[in-house]
């Protein structure tokens, strides 16, 4: 599908930051080497995400079409734990003493100290599975929930005392035509509010699929606001969602757009207050590391075929 974008330039963080940051440092350079490699004329680019908290960093490298390989690093320590994980690792949660790792149909979840596997559990019941375009994406929890963006099948709600699938959330969205169909490619939440991204799953020579975001009420337990993108201008391919502070950021490829969580309940169209797709170090491979008002990870220079990591001020 196109994408059409205006954007803002991002500046590269200060020397004086720089120093003090884990993804100007060596490790992090050498840990970005992997993340690009050419054979023959046939590029692979196995990271994935960059996932953390604290003084945990996890880089997450599709091994295999069944394998996923996690390099798990202490910042303080400069220690790396590497280890493989059985499917392929979509999204990562830390919680406590917990890291939370989520495949296409399993929720694993490990101690953060040990390294141990502590519980394995399938996200799907026995007559539904994995496909195309269903198999899970994205994971969201709360105190007493997981949340799992699940492609067609909507979102899944998971008790996570008895790891038991509690219901589907699949809110009807808006189509062109009644052929149309779209997925749910990520979530988050805030403030009693679920946030759910949609990519489009058909199109047609005059119109594509909706596209967009849809806010679900936890406390109302409905569906607040429906907003799609202005197809004639953007397009999302299987976004992700990351929410910092008050604002909502949309991932999609390369670009990141931003929300202000507070406007988006009025809001007509996903009109982001800020686009953000280029970046001095090259393009961006796999999803970023993004907390507060920095954006990290591992970049490719296409021209000099250069990899390095960095972090950019939002």
């Amino acid at each position: 599908m196109r994408i059409f974008v205006l954007g803002i330039l991002i500046t590269l963080v200060s020397n004086s930051q720089a120093n003090n940051d884990f993804f100007t440092s060596e490790l992090a350079q050498n840990l970005c080497q992997k993340a690009w490699y050419r054979t023959g004329n046939l590029v692979n680019k196995p990271l994935k995400l960059i996932r953390g908290e604290k003084d945990l960093v996890a880089y997450v490298f599709k091994t295999t079409s069944r394998r996923s390989t996690i390099k798990l690093v202490n910042i303080k320590s400069q220690i790396i734990k590497e280890f493989a994980i059985e499917g392929n690792v979509e999204d990562v949660l830390f919680d406590d003493n917990q890291i939370i790792y989520l495949t296409h149909s399993q929720i694993i979840i490990y101690d953060k100290d040990l390294d141990i596997e502590i519980s394995t559990f399938d996200i799907l019941p026995p007559d539904m599975r994995v496909s195309k375009y269903a198999y899970a994406r994205g994971l969201y929890m709360s105190a007493t929930h997981y949340y799992v963006a699940f492609g067609r099948y909507g979102v899944l709600e998971m008790d996570r005392k008895s790891q038991k699938l509690v219901r589907i959330i699949n809110p009807q969205v808006p189509q062109p035509r009644g052929e149309h169909y779209s997925l749910v490619t990520d979530i988050e939440g805030a403030n009693n509010k679920l946030y759910f991204s949609y990519d489009n799953i058909t199109s047609s020579d005059k119109n594509r699929a909706f596209e967009g975001l849809v806010i679900y009420d936890l406390i109302k337990g409905s569906v607040s606001k429906i907003i799609p993108v202005n197809q004639r201008v953007e397009a999302y391919y299987m976004s992700r969602l990351y929410q910092i502070s008050d604002e909502l950021i949309i991932s999609n490829l390369h670009l990141n757009f931003r929300h202000k969580l507070q406007k988006l309940e009025r809001s007509r169209y996903m009109k982001p207050f800020q686009r953000l797709w280029k970046y001095p170090q090259g393009e961006l491979i796999g999803s970023a590391y993004i907390k507060e008002k920095s954006l990290s990870g591992c970049f490719l220079d296409p021209i000099n075929e250069v990899i390095s990591s960095g972090t950019y001020q939002l």
